[in-house]
């Protein structure tokens, strides 16, 4: 950990916790494996913007979903209500989940 000032940190020219740009020399020594990381990083890039608008989307269909199985509830019809309720929950998580299992998938899909 290193302490610095604000004019410290706001500096442009400060180095830290900038990530490594990809070099020529880089490439020279291991051409695949770079190829394949940033491969795997450009097709992340590409398919992002759909993630998050399905991101994006999945809550306020959700919410609909639970408060009509909310009302199925009240009205008696309670084994409806569990299966949508769980089917819901259980779809929600798996859609929040998604990017970073696309981008597990893409990297160890790109270690081969």
């Amino acid at each position: 950990m290193q302490t610095m000032s604000i004019s410290e940190f706001i500096n442009k020219e400060a180095t830290l916790g900038v990530a490594p740009n990809l070099t020529f020399f880089d490439w020279i020594l291991h051409p695949l494996q770079t190829t394949k990381e940033h491969g795997a990083d450009a097709i992340y890039n590409l398919i992002d913007p759909f993630l998050d608008i399905v991101l994006v989307m999945s809550q306020p269909i959700a919410s609909i979903i639970l408060t009509t199985a909310g009302l199925l509830l009240i009205v008696g019809m309670k084994g409806k209500c569990i299966k949508w309720m769980t089917t819901t929950s259980l779809a929600y998580v798996c859609i929040q989940l998604l990017p970073m299992l696309l981008k597990a998938m893409l990297y160890s899909l790109a270690q081969y």
